[in-house]
């Protein structure tokens, strides 16, 4: 089949650094691409993706991607510029077969004036109460895919006659290192904001006496300088400690606690290398959301890897983590204290 798949301009395919949209948009395209189907990917970002692609707003560098919102007329401008491409190739007689929209409210609206149909299907990633998203429950005619049982239904209880064709969990490239090698640590690699759960991570290890490093960009400031910066006990995150971040994380093999107390490091965003790195050797990947998650790629990251995860019961959790083979699941930070006593029991291998 001829395929379109459409990134919002603030993705990318793979990504360079670990998040976005695009870590899940890459590896279908890779599968895809294996099944032998034709693929175009339309993108504002650099892509090493063996396909088509097409820069309708040409390069957004990172000089300029902090103008990229959903308000602004360059996220206008570029998702307009796609229909302008794929309008051509529909009057041309070559069209495409699908087009997939990867959660884009403006190139959902646009699409539907081109009256694509049934060619264009719109795969959510984002939970259905999100201000962004809340545009799609307004046309039940249209095509919809979820990453998630639960994500699907939380659609539908938003309103039940969204059209959707089913759910697909989201998927995962082989190429991540595998290790057996267990260190006392865990692991919390997210955005850092309040629903991500960082500030229960910290109480967890603190209780089940277990040191903590934690990853990610800091995308609400106010939660980080109240609830997380007061806790940290190492911050590699300082421009002046470069080479000690990096030695840090690529010796994390040999990794020994301290024994007076509980140690909070801090390493910033990391890139996947780094994420791989440092989760293969910890003792549990934590996920403590404090929302209902629509998939979770983190625990599939933890288990290919070797390390289980343990996680509130929210969202898809449940439909991901088999407690005991892959992970085990509590509703509070006691009951998770508990079960760091005996996540040593689960294989890495399974």
């Amino acid at each position: 089949m001829k395929i379109a798949i459409i990134l919002r301009p603030n993705d990318q395919a793979p990504p360079q650094e670990y998040g976005s949209c695009g870590r899940v948009v890459a590896p279908l395209v890779e599968g895809l691409l294996k099944k032998n189907h034709d693929i175009t990917v339309y993108t504002a970002k650099p892509s090493d993706l063996k396909c088509k692609i097409v820069k309708p707003e040409g390069i957004i560098t990172d000089k300029n991607r902090k103008k990229i919102d959903i308000k602004t007329h360059l996220w206008a401008s570029y998702v307009s510029r796609i229909f302008d491409h794929i309008k051509d190739i529909e009057m041309s007689g070559k069209g495409y077969d699908i087009i997939n929209n990867h959660d884009d409210p403006i190139a959902f609206v646009l699409g539907r004036q081109l009256n694509l149909g049934y060619k264009m299907i719109t795969t959510l990633h984002g939970s259905a109460g999100d201000a962004s998203l809340s545009i799609f429950p307004l046309y039940p005619k249209e095509n919809f895919s979820a990453v998630s049982k639960s994500h699907m239904l939380s659609y539908k209880n938003y309103n039940k006659n969204m059209n959707f064709l089913g759910f697909v969990y989201n998927s995962i490239s082989k190429n991540h290192p595998f290790s057996k090698n267990k260190r006392n640590y865990l692991f919390s690699v997210s955005r850092i904001q309040p629903n991500k759960g960082q500030k229960n991570a910290i109480k967890l290890a603190k209780k089940g006496g277990l040191d903590l490093i934690i990853a990610g960009n800091i995308t609400d400031k106010n939660y980080f300088n109240q609830e997380i910066k007061p806790h940290i006990t190492k911050d590699l995150s300082k421009p002046d400690r470069k080479e000690e971040r990096k030695n840090f994380i690529w010796n994390l093999g040999k990794y020994q606690p301290a024994r007076d107390k509980t140690e909070i490091t801090y390493v910033e965003e990391v890139t996947e290398r780094e994420r791989d790195q440092i989760m293969k050797h910890a003792k549990a990947s934590l996920f403590l959301i404090e929302r209902e998650e629509p998939f979770g790629l983190t625990f599939i990251e933890a288990g290919i890897v070797g390390t289980p995860a343990l996680a509130f019961n929210r969202g898809a959790v449940s439909e991901i983590i088999k407690p005991g083979i892959n992970g085990l699941i509590g509703n509070s930070i006691d009951e998770l204290v508990k079960y760091v006593e005996i996540i040593d029991k689960i294989s890495p291998y399974d």
